[in-house]
């Protein structure tokens, strides 16, 4: 099955007409050509005087204050346009995160106190949050591994191996967005290292991922957020899966052209569909670019 030629115009037009200026931009970059100058542009109106990202950019808390979790969602962006060399964004970026990791507990402050103070979905509870050790530290560890110019050398193989060392010792399920951040720091660090995560990775990989089609109306984990190409690790052990899952993604386009969450607030409703469309936005944009690099749209 493929997403026709009508249907990738329709979601085309839903993201230039109807998402956020950065999706936009990033979507130019990738599928038209656009400059990369302009996507760091539209993420610099995120980006604080501190060095790092608020203001809704995590479309679900709508805090302007940087915190640790939103720029590990600035950091997403530009990851994508890999980029050369180290712009002066990633620098000021970086260095807030020297700046805010907590040394005694080798980890980030996911969000500030302060997120309670602006409307957010229910799940963005400061205390909920506090004492995370995975989402997004160990992310951002992996972003340190990708822009190795702008942060201390000694401080990236101390916390890459206080990630490993967490995750060797994590007893339970991982989580969806645990797992998440696990695999976006494997995928950043060189292969000899990447493999003893792997290795840890691969049960809570076949634990989390939601391989039937009745799930994935929910608020799940798609075998496509943890095999997003072909060129993705998990992809090989999770081919039949995925191409199940793309059908799904084609068959559940909007009339609009858009995805929407399948989630949402139940509070503050005039914020929440702001939020909401923000999401559409977000999420037409990643589901394009997954169909794309399995050639399932019909261009």
């Amino acid at each position: 099955m493929k997403l026709t030629a009508q249907r990738y115009a329709d979601a085309r037009s839903f993201i230039l007409e109807r998402s956020r200026p950065i999706d936009r931009a990033l979507f130019l970059y990738e599928f038209d050509g656009g400059d990369p100058e302009a996507v760091l542009q539209e993420l610099s109106a995120y980006q604080n005087a501190d060095g790092g990202f608020g203001r809704a950019l995590e479309p679900d808390f709508r805090l302007p204050d940087s915190s640790a979790l939103a720029t590990s969602v600035a950091l997403q962006y530009i990851s994508r346009l890999q980029l050369r060399e180290t712009p002066s964004i990633v620098v000021r970026t970086l260095r807030y995160l020297e700046a805010t990791l907590d040394t005694a507990a080798q980890r980030w402050d996911p969000v500030p106190p302060s997120v309670e103070r602006h409307p957010r979905a229910p799940w963005w509870e400061y205390a909920i949050w506090h004492e995370n050790r995975i989402n997004p530290s160990v992310e951002l560890v992996g972003y340190f591994w990708e822009f190795p110019r702008a942060v201390p050398r000694a401080l990236v193989p101390t916390l890459t191996r206080q990630a490993l060392s967490v995750l060797a010792s994590h007893e339970g399920r991982l989580g969806m967005h645990d797992l998440l951040v696990y695999l976006r720091l494997a995928a950043r660090l060189p292969e000899s290292l990447a493999v003893e995560f792997y290795d840890l990775l691969d049960g809570h990989v076949r634990r989390e991922v939601a391989t039937s089609r009745a799930q994935w109306g929910g608020y799940v984990l798609q075998p496509v957020q943890v095999a997003p190409s072909p060129e993705a690790h998990y992809a090989p052990a999770l081919r039949s899966a995925v191409e199940e899952n793309l059908d799904h993604l084609i068959e559940t386009q909007g009339d609009d052209g858009s995805w929407q969450p399948t989630w949402s607030w139940g509070r503050f409703p005039q914020d929440w569909e702001v939020a909401k469309t923000e999401w559409q936005g977000v999420l037409t944009a990643e589901y394009v670019r997954i169909l794309a690099a399995y050639d399932r749209i019909d261009m």
